[in-house]
């Protein structure tokens, strides 16, 4: 992958979870859409009650099932006829994903309506299912690291500090999560902000590189996070000399000091060496996605 397959790949993501701007919508179809609002919270009250039915001895049952809620209301809901006139008739449909309430949130958009079928699954004492205009919801799209670290602190007690050990990947991974003694990467969310990032030149990355620049793992996390990720970088390529190189190259691991330098070096690769991309890439989203990492 070059650079512009890797910014088109990150593009996907991005509009797959983003809330698409219904700016345009015109007055008599929102408030046609609106009318509708008793009926969809009936109806996805009633599909909770199906849902929840069917998880028969599952701990903490629902907690930390937002995204499986949401994923099957949603197919669910764009069987249904009236949801496939509404398409028809030009209204969007689809799912959106971002904070809500100071917590990580999967829902859908229809139209200019926010629909919330999860709201209980990280306190089940809250309100299940909820149907309001956007802009009334409080729902708010990620647009910094800031914004995601905040979240994952407040949220999961996830503390960060820079990517200073792996820095060529860097660019697109620019920092480490800890817990307790547990240090560890998670790239699950965060393709649709290194898409905009790219088109900015990594200004984000850099930033919180410098943000957080004077926070170190201390010895045992250290530890944790080399000795998790190297042996199966080790191991993955082992019958491959020449991508067992690059492997090595972007998990030699380094000391905070460098970390400037080497997150310049890494920027220059990106421009000047077509293949560079799309190894960082690989490296910092596609390795640590398949779980060559200790997540807690």
């Amino acid at each position: 992958m070059n650079a512009q397959e890797v910014l088109e790949y990150t593009d996907r993501s991005y509009r797959h979870n983003a809330v698409v701007d219904v700016s345009r919508l015109s007055m008599k179809k929102r408030l046609k859409l609106e009318t509708k609002i008793p009926e969809l919270i009936e109806y996805l009250l009633d599909f909770r009650k199906y849902f929840d039915a069917r998880q028969t001895n599952v701990p903490d049952y629902p907690v930390g099932f937002c995204k499986d809620i949401t994923d099957s209301a949603f197919e669910n809901l764009r069987r249904e006829e009236c949801i496939k006139a509404m398409q028809k008739d030009g209204l969007i449909f689809k799912k959106i994903w971002g904070i809500y309430e100071g917590i990580f949130q999967n829902a859908m958009q229809l139209g200019h309506l926010f629909i919330n079928v999860a709201g209980d699954t990280a306190n089940p004492e809250t309100v299940s299912s909820r149907v309001v205009r956007l802009e009334d919801s409080g729902f708010k799209q990620i647009q910094t690291y800031e914004d995601y670290l905040t979240t994952t602190r407040d949220y999961w007690k996830f503390d960060a500090v820079p990517n200073y050990v792996f820095p060529f990947i860097s660019l697109v991974n620019p920092f480490i999560f800890t817990y307790g003694d547990e240090a560890f990467f998670f790239t699950q969310h965060q393709g649709p902000l290194l898409s905009k990032d790219i088109r900015a030149n990594f200004t984000d990355a850099e930033s919180t590189v410098r943000r957080l620049s004077g926070k170190t793992l201390t010895h045992q996390q250290l530890e944790c996070l080399v000795n998790n990720i190297q042996p199966e970088v080790q191991n993955l390529y082992k019958n491959n000399p020449e991508t067992q190189k690059y492997l090595s190259f972007y998990f030699e691991p380094h000391a905070p000091e460098e970390m400037e330098r080497m997150f310049g070096i890494a920027k220059q690769l990106w421009k000047t060496d077509e293949s560079t991309p799309g190894r960082m890439y690989m490296m910092a989203h596609g390795i640590f996605k398949n779980k060559l990492f200790k997540l807690l």
